[in-house]
């Protein structure tokens, strides 16, 4: 909530996905007659539903008409995805009041040596490491990565790092697949020197997670210059993410045998793999920014803020 000099709030704003929060925040804008913002980072009607949750759908009902109430309510709804405008709009909210600010990283690049830190790992220089950092969960399907490793014959290494409810699942069934290793979370400092030391980065989501969240650790991978493998849907936000970066390539979702193709033909071309890890730091620095992004969101508060009661936005932003 912004704040000026009186009991009435400039402007309320709202981050979703806390449907409670965002809900009681709107009450707040409707007693106090102020404009209302609601900020998108994850839409959780869909991702109720693309989950793979029992009883998804139900609860997905149940959430998505919360989610749509929330989002009529808005003056302003800031998406972080372009990919996400399709459902906002689909929730009654018209495409003048949707305005995208995309997230940023504040991983920079490491100044350990990569050779000390594959070491350190136990990387050998000559194998292709390709490494998943983050959240094991359902929405990951990091099966997916488990068989590819098992079908790996060439020197090749998939990392899974990270920790998440299916991380126990994931190492039984990765039990004796030799090219397949877990590692426990990088602590903050050691984050991007353990990124900057893979060949390639994986992003994995189930075929069904079409739009229902942008996994925060794109822009991370995309700051750090290693390019990225993502096997997610090609019509979701991920894959819009990725192709508008130019700092990765996109293989079919729960397919082990494109995704270890694709690890391997990056393994067996640096030239590559250093373009792509230079347009995806480029994509980073220039858009990816927190200045650049806090920057556009102060100004959509600071216009709101300046608007008369039930008074919207002239034209969205790009």
């Amino acid at each position: 909530m912004v704040a000026g000099g009186s009991a009435r709030p400039n402007v309320v704003l709202a981050v979703v996905p806390s449907l409670a929060g965002a809900a009681a925040a709107a009450r707040i804008a409707q007693r106090s007659k102020a404009p209302f913002v609601v900020w998108v980072q994850d839409l959780m009607g869909p991702a109720a539903s693309q989950s793979g949750i029992a009883g998804g759908g139900r609860i997905a009902r149940a959430t998505a008409a919360l989610e749509n109430w929330v989002l009529r309510q808005a003056s302003d709804v800031v998406v972080v995805s372009a990919a996400f405008r399709q459902y906002v709009s689909a929730a009654g909210v018209p495409d003048k009041r949707i305005q995208l600010v995309p997230n940023w990283t504040h991983v920079r690049n490491s100044e350990q040596n990569r050779a000390h830190v594959r070491q350190r790992l136990g990387w050998a220089e000559d194998e292709v490491v390709a490494l998943h950092s983050g959240n094991m969960g359902l929405k990951q399907g990091l099966e997916n990565i488990v068989e590819a490793a098992r079908r790996a014959e060439h020197p090749v290494r998939l990392v899974l790092m990270g920790d998440g409810n299916q991380r126990s699942t994931l190492e039984a069934l990765g039990r004796n697949v030799h090219r397949l290793q877990f590692l426990p979370p990088a602590e903050p400092g050691d984050f991007p020197a353990v990124l900057g030391a893979a060949d390639v980065l994986l992003l994995n989501e189930r075929a069904s997670a079409v739009d229902m969240s942008l996994p925060s650790k794109l822009t991370s991978y995309l700051s750090v210059g290693v390019p990225v493998v993502a096997a997610v849907p090609a019509d979701g936000g991920t894959a819009a993410e990725v192709r508008r970066s130019g700092g990765g390539v996109l293989v079919a979702p729960e397919d082990p045998t494109a995704l270890l193709d694709a690890i391997e033909r990056l393994g067996s071309d640096p030239e590559r793999r250093a373009a792509l890890g230079i347009a995806g730091a480029t994509h980073a620095r220039e858009h990816l920014t927190a200045d650049a992004s806090l920057t556009a969101l102060t100004d959509i508060l600071v216009a709101a803020g300046r608007r008369r009661p039930g008074e919207h936005c002239a034209a969205a932003s790009n």
